[in-house]
């Protein structure tokens, strides 16, 4: 059984794109959609940033393996806004 927790909600400022994003090469098929629409009925809807993460992680090659061996996220916090 996964739990899943909720943070509560806060106003967001904005979002930007990566700094840095590398992409693997010789990418034939991703299901990262459909890992979204799965949190998303789960009650998780992810930002932007994340989505931009899943379809670089998720990749396959034609051989069915992963196009990237190994993912690194480096997300620094963020001061909620006073509401």
């Amino acid at each position: 059984m996964i739990l899943l927790t909720k943070s509560q909600p806060v106003e967001l400022l904005g979002e930007a794109p990566p700094r840095v994003l590398v992409e693997p090469k010789g990418v034939r098929a991703n299901s990262w959609e459909d890992v979204a629409d799965l949190s998303a009925q789960a009650g998780i809807v992810l930002d932007g940033w994340q989505e931009v993460i899943l379809r670089a992680a998720m990749g396959e090659r034609s051989d069915a393996t992963w196009a990237a061996k190994r993912v690194g996220v480096s997300v620094a916090r963020q001061k909620a806004a006073s509401v």
